[in-house]
This record gives C-alpha cells, sequence and structure tokens, in this order.
C-alpha cells in the first residue's frame, strides 16, 4: 500500500486494515480528513491513510450499489442557480409572476410546506420508517426548498450563495474547518 502524498476532496482512501476501511474525503480537519464511509456514514481519519486499489476500489463500488438498492439512486447534481432559472420560468409561465406576490405571501407559502414536512416525520417517528414515508418526507422538503428559493428570488437573493456565506460562517463560529465554496456568482 501507497501512503497518499497529496490527498484532495473527493479522493478514496484506504484508512485501515479491515475490507471495508475505505471512505471518501469530504474536507480537511485539525490534522486529518472527514470522509464518507464505504458502507455509509461518516468517519474522522488521521493521516498517514493509503491509496485505494483496484481491488479496494472494486469493493467501494459493490457497496456503493448495495447503498443506491438501500437508499435509492445518489444524490443530483442540481444546483441552486438551476433550480432558480427553471423555477422563476415556471413560476411566471404557468402560475403568475413572480413580483405579483409580496414577501409574505412566499413565506407562508414555504411555511405551509414545511408544515406538511413536519406533519410527514410525526408520522414516521409515530408510525414507523417506511419506503412510502420517506418518500413523502422527500416531496414535501422539495416544496420547501422550492418555496423558500421563490422566497429569496421575489428579494433577489441568490440562495446557493446565502446558504455557502452562512454555513461557512456557522463553521467559524464552532471552529470546524469544514467550508462550502462561496464561488457562486451574485446575481
Amino acid at each position: 500500500m501507497r501512503t497518499m502524498s497529496n490527498p484532495k476532496v473527493g479522493d478514496i482512501v484506504r484508512y485501515g486494515g479491515g475490507s471495508t476501511a475505505l471512505a471518501k474525503l469530504i474536507g480537511r480537519h485539525a490534522g486529518g480528513w472527514h470522509g464518507a464511509q464505504c458502507m455509509g456514514g461518516s468517519t474522522f481519519i488521521s493521516e498517514p491513510f493509503y491509496e485505494a486499489d483496484c481491488e479496494d476500489l472494486a469493493i467501494w463500488n459493490d457497496q456503493q450499489r448495495q447503498q443506491d438498492m438501500r437508499y435509492g439512486p445518489k444524490r443530483s447534481q442540481l444546483s441552486f442557480k438551476d433550480l432558480r432559472k427553471i423555477s422563476e420560468q415556471r413560476c411566471n409561465e404557468a402560475f403568475f409572476p413572480l413580483e405579483s406576490k409580496d414577501g409574505p405571501w412566499w413565506g407562508n407559502a414555504m411555511a405551509g410546506e414545511c408544515g406538511e414536512a413536519c406533519n410527514v416525520v410525526k408520522k414516521i417517528d409515530r408510525d414507523g420508517l417506511t419506503e412510502e414515508r420517506v418518500a413523502a418526507l422527500a416531496k414535501e422538503l422539495a416544496d420547501v426548498v422550492t418555496y423558500a428559493d421563490l422566497l429569496a428570488a421575489r428579494f433577489g437573493i441568490d440562495l446557493g450563495l446565502a446558504v455557502a456565506e452562512k454555513f461557512n460562517e456557522v463553521s467559524e463560529r464552532v471552529g470546524s474547518d469544514l467550508r462550502l465554496d462561496e464561488g457562486v456568482s451574485r446575481k
């Protein structure tokens, strides 16, 4: 096994002797890295760790396929920029002009969807976790995010940039080295 000399975010590394002691590097943190574990969950890894070989990558890919079967396909690469463009266009064309509704209207719409998401979470807590309830929660959370972006659009706020700035502000406050890229252009 070769020690990694210049690790970067996204690298798959071996950090122990077990067959699934593999992780994808997420971000640097105080003398090591945060990583996504091969079998799910997160971990903190201290250097040195080792380059993944072909057998390691086969194990990683097999575990990711199993995760996909268990929890569904990997997350999309949808950006806030893409969401804004299409959501604002749909609003203007299929419903009404974005500017025709004021801030409280958009805020209430978002709050209503948040309430619906909370109701699904209540049912999961009370009645148990099912695929149907997770799918319902996903839909309600998608509505919350869409309305949050429309509210942001109504006031000219770049939601992606706002999220990155706020995330980084909290990271600074709590002493975390994890940061989001703020390289998003302002509207």
